[in-house]
């Protein structure tokens, strides 16, 4: 009896049993309890740059309870080696190299961000929408398809990622103005935006330098 008593009042024995319980609580239980806690870590990241509704960056931080979107947008065009007087545009910003052939500027990162946009909408724009505003009314700046596809949106954008596969031109060296551009596009910081590049080792038709293609991945919180 007076070992038990000692056990029982012992902290080192306490931390142990204590320990002990924890371990024995069924999974489910432990991860039901977690979710509250795992879920304010994961929206946390948004606090240094979400779009609220004021459309200030960083103004905005989820709560708990709160809804993670994910989308994914693609685009690709084939270079235009004919057109001498078109310019490329990729992220919104013009570069030394072929263009890209289509009715718009044919900006591939626009347009990947564009439909990422709208698979969480579910409001198409690249198709009847976007050949109207280009063919009948003239624009051609893809900027003006994504701030279309903006007015559908609801919630807050937490980060958006870039995948670009392409032999020419080199990207790296344009990275942050096209950043730059995006993140005055979404009112988002340039930190909760990435971007990288490859050639694909040469694989695929963009990698072996006849266009170039764009993958896009949207993170939205209610």
């Amino acid at each position: 009896m007076i070992r038990t008593v000692y056990l029982a009042s012992n902290p080192c024995f306490q931390k142990l049993l204590a320990v002990s319980l924890y371990w024995v609580v069924p999974i489910k239980r432990r991860l039901h309890d977690l979710r509250p806690f795992l879920t304010a870590r994961l929206l946390a990241g948004c606090g240094g740059g979400c779009s609220g509704e004021s459309g200030n960056a960083g103004d905005h931080v989820p709560e708990v309870g709160y809804m993670v979107r994910v989308s994914i947008g693609q685009d690709s065009h084939r270079f235009d080696f004919e057109n001498s007087e078109k310019k490329l545009i990729l992220g919104g910003v013009c570069l030394e190299g072929t263009p890209l052939k289509g009715n718009s500027d044919a900006d591939v990162v626009l347009h990947a961000l564009t439909n990422a946009v709208s698979g969480i909408t579910g409001v198409n724009i690249l198709g009847a929408a976007a050949d109207k505003m280009c063919l009948e009314e003239g624009i051609t700046d893809s900027s003006a398809y994504l701030q279309e596809a903006l007015k559908y949106l609801t919630g807050s954008i937490c980060h958006v990622s870039f995948s670009i596969e392409c032999s020419q031109p080199k990207l790296a060296p344009h990275i942050p103005r096209m950043k730059k551009k995006i993140a005055e596009l979404l009112g988002i910081s340039e930190t909760n935006i990435g971007i990288t590049a490859t050639t694909g080792e040469g694989l695929t038709d963009f990698g072996k330098g006849l266009g170039i293609q764009c993958f896009c991945i949207l993170t939205v919180s209610d």
